[in-house]
C-alpha cells in the first residue's frame, strides 16, 4: 500500500477541482506523517493549520459551524 502527501496548489484556489501537487509517497501513514511533522509542522495526525497571523475572534468562525464551501472574508466579515 502506498500513502501520498499532497499539498494544494494556486489552482485550488476558488476551484474544489483544483490540482495537488504530490510530495511525497511514503510505505505506511506513520512515514507520510513523520514526514509532514518534519517538513510542514504537521501535527500527530499529519495536519497543518492554513490560517495564522490572528489572535482575534472572527465573527462567522468555529462557534456557528463550518464556513461555507468557497466562502470570501467579505462575506464573513472576517478582517483582511
Amino acid at each position: 500500500m502506498s500513502v501520498y502527501v499532497d499539498i494544494p496548489t494556486n489552482d485550488c484556489i476558488g476551484r474544489p477541482d483544483g490540482s495537488f501537487k504530490n510530495v511525497g509517497q511514503f510505505n505506511t501513514r506513520r512515514e507520510a506523517i513523520a514526514f509532514c511533522i518534519a517538513h510542514f509542522g504537521a501535527d500527530e495526525q499529519g495536519r497543518v493549520q492554513l490560517v495564522s497571523g490572528a489572535d482575534e475572534p472572527c465573527e462567522g468562525c468555529d462557534d456557528d459551524g463550518p464556513m461555507p464551501p468557497n466562502a470570501m472574508s467579505s462575506d464573513l466579515n472576517i478582517p483582511d
